[in-house]
Order: C-alpha cells, then sequence, then structure tokens
C-alpha cells in the first residue's frame, strides 16, 4: 500500500524477484486503512457493528418492553458501543462524520428505550451515563495523549504537529485536526491539554456522572416508561421536539 505523494518512479517492489501486491486498503490490527489516510467511511461502517449487537443482545431484553433502562445502558456501553470505540483515539474523523455518529447513536438509544422519534436526548444520555459522540470522541483523544506522553518519540511528533498548526488544511486528515478541536472544546491551548489530559478526562467523567432531580425523575420514567403516567410525564421532562438536530431523516 502507498500513502501520499509518489516518491519513487514505480510503485513495483519485489522479494526475491516476487513482484509484491499492491493494495488500496489493508486491515492492521483489527482497523481497515486506505491509500488516502481517510477513516470517515472506515467509521460509519464500523458502527454497523453496534446494531448488529443490538438485534443479537435483544434476547437479552435490549427491546423497548425489556429489561430497565439503567441495565440497557449498561449493555449498550459495555458490549455494544465497545466495539466501536477501539482504537477511536488513532483515528481522524470530521465533523460531518462526527455528526452522523452521534445521530446514529441517538437513534439507537431511542429505538431500545422506546422513546419517540423526535425527542430531545441530551438529559436522556446524561440521566443513563452515556457520552454524546463528541464527548466520546475527546475523551478518546485525552486517552491517547495520556498514552503517548510515555513514549519521547511521540511525544516529540506531537510537539512537531502542534508547532505547525497555522499551515493545517482545511481537508487534512492529520492528527493536527483533533490538537484544534481539543483546544476548541477546552478553550486553553493545547500544551496545557498536553500538560493534564487525565485532569481532564476526569472533568468529563463528572459532568456525565452529575445528578439532580430532574435527572432522578427521568430515570424513574425510564425505567417505568411501560407506565402510561410515567411515559406522559416523561414526554413533558424531556420536551418533545419535532424540530430536534439530532433526529435523521
Amino acid at each position: 500500500i502507498s500513502f501520499g505523494k509518489p516518491v519513487f518512479p514505480t510503485n513495483k517492489f519485489f522479494i526475491n524477484n516476487s513482484q509484491l501486491t499492491h493494495t488500496e486498503k489493508l486491515k492492521y490490527l483489527g482497523i481497515e486503512i486506505d491509500s488516502n489516510l481517510d477513516f470517515n467511511n472506515t467509521a460509519k461502517e464500523k458502527f454497523k457493528k453496534v446494531n448488529k449487537s443490538i438485534f443479537s443482545l435483544s434476547y437479552l431484553g435490549l427491546t423497548p418492553n425489556g429489561i430497565p433502562a439503567s441495565l440497557k445502558a449498561f449493555l449498550y456501553k459495555t458490549y455494544c458501543l465497545s466495539q466501536f470505540t477501539y482504537a477511536l483515539e488513532t483515528t481522524t474523523l470530521n465533523h460531518k462524520t462526527r455528526h452522523f455518529l452521534n445521530i446514529s447513536q441517538n437513534n439507537i438509544i431511542r429505538q431500545i428505550i422506546g422513546l419517540k422519534r423526535f425527542c430531545h436526548m441530551s438529559n436522556i444520555l446524561k440521566c443513563l451515563r452515556i457520552y454524546d459522540f463528541n464527548s466520546l470522541y475527546i475523551k478518546s483523544k485525552l486517552s491517547f495523549l495520556e498514552s503517548i506522553k510515555k513514549n519521547e518519540i511521540c511525544s516529540q511528533i506531537f510537539n512537531y504537529l502542534c508547532h505547525d498548526l497555522n499551515n493545517t488544511q482545511k481537508n487534512s486528515k492529520s492528527f493536527q485536526k483533533d490538537i484544534i478541536l481539543l483546544q476548541s472544546h477546552f478553550g486553553i491551548d493545547i500544551e496545557l491539554i498536553f500538560a493534564g489530559p487525565t485532569r481532564l478526562r476526569d472533568l468529563l467523567n463528572e459532568e456525565i456522572h452529575e445528578s439532580d432531580g430532574l435527572c432522578d425523575s427521568i430515570m424513574l420514567c425510564l425505567n417505568n416508561i411501560n407506565n402510561k403516567f410515567y411515559k406522559n410525564l416523561l414526554d413533558n421532562l424531556i420536551q418533545t421536539n419535532f424540530l430536534d438536530e439530532n433526529y435523521l431523516t
């Protein structure tokens, strides 16, 4: 496989007079890599495994009339979403793909809980302790920074990318796009983020585990959603909106 602009006049390579087969994509450690280093389509295809795992676990209660919502959320995060998040920290996805995956996850949660098609999902996700995809993506990048800090060569490469951010092209697939995203999300320079990724990741965890009266009420309704009274109450709590931007038409 060849990446980037051609360096050699020919891309034919031989070992013991046997020509090596050239391919446009390959699978390395379970991750499909194409010659353009574009992971966006790969990520969308990979997310289909989450849908498949939902159906495969339907016998355990991942259906609207099944087990309590809190247990559904646990099964989803542990056995379904984990199939997608493997190696997420090392892949760069553009905004359009992240938005698509966020919509896809919201629709899955609506499906297994038994929610209306146009309901708001932000409070639902918080009560179920599930990250929206953007937060999940940010968390994965913080974990990546935490790992490369332990490797001198990786740290040097990272520092080089940080000092060349102004030359990042709009359609670049470089990790520089994620560096810019991290700075924008936290509103601080990447040097400060790189100095304490663990602390920032803990802050994300604290945000999703914050509880209040509204969250407790929503969870009560979710765990009794088959009861008409609680279902109507839930509709009022999450403010059903026909124009919910997180619904995929």
